[in-house]
């Protein structure tokens, strides 16, 4: 008996250890606006400050998804929200924009092509520019089996855990109308829908504009 218990508590630890040891899947790679790799693990503070037509001061994450891979792929994002100060956290990401408080949160499902990484348009909202703000987030990459049989992205069961950073938005109360760029100050080099499609012109709704100086901003077309 004592034998078999002892074999019995080896495969455990065994089995432990080589869960603990799981290689992250790189399918799926957190980049920076110059597709810079930002690698698991990574802790990256973002004070990209945008005056918003909207209203208000947005710090941007300048964090995008790119897939490595040669095919299409399925992943969804996994946000842990650890703080946020005197501000209103924002992810568009894949599609629709939602507002994010304190703890877990998960986005929605996507099929992601290769090709041109996409903004995961994290955003910290600030009305005020006076006041200090900031906010800490988790963002994890998890890829699932796809299923595009029925032409909509279906999430299958098996899950790729893959890179996770921490990002840091931080906005010091300083700015002012003047001490921000905003969309017009620069050229206009691409434009996109929400779920990545390049557009030639204008689009009703939410376009995503990507500017020369690297900046990627929404902005909404009536």
């Amino acid at each position: 008996m004592k034998k078999i218990f002892t074999l019995c508590l080896s495969m455990m630890m065994g089995c432990m250890v080589a869960s603990a040891q799981a290689p992250v899947d790189e399918v799926f790679q957190f980049t920076d606006s110059n597709g810079n790799v930002i690698a698991d693990g990574s802790n990256i503070t973002s004070k990209e400050v945008a005056y918003n037509p909207m209203g208000y001061y947005e710090v941007s994450s300048g964090v995008y998804l790119k897939n490595t891979s040669d095919k299409v792929a399925g992943m969804e994002l996994q946000v842990n929200v650890k703080s946020v100060t005197n501000g209103d956290l924002t992810i568009c990401f894949p599609m629709q924009c939602v507002g994010i408080g304190l703890g877990q949160h998960t986005t929605g499902f996507d099929a992601i092509y290769p090709g041109n990484p996409r903004d995961i348009m994290l955003h910290l909202g600030v009305a005020d520019d006076n006041a200090k703000a900031s906010a800490e987030v988790e963002v994890q990459i998890v890829r699932y089996d796809l299923d595009l049989s029925s032409g909509m992205p279906i999430k299958g069961e098996n899950s790729y855990p893959g890179s996770k950073i921490t990002v840091n938005l931080v906005y010091d109360g300083t700015a002012g109308i003047n001490d921000v760029t905003v969309a017009g100050a620069s050229k206009e080099v691409a434009r996109y829908t929400l779920d990545g499609r390049k557009l030639s012109a204008p689009q009703k709704g939410i376009n995503i504009v990507k500017y020369a100086d690297g900046r990627t901003v929404k902005v909404v077309e009536d």
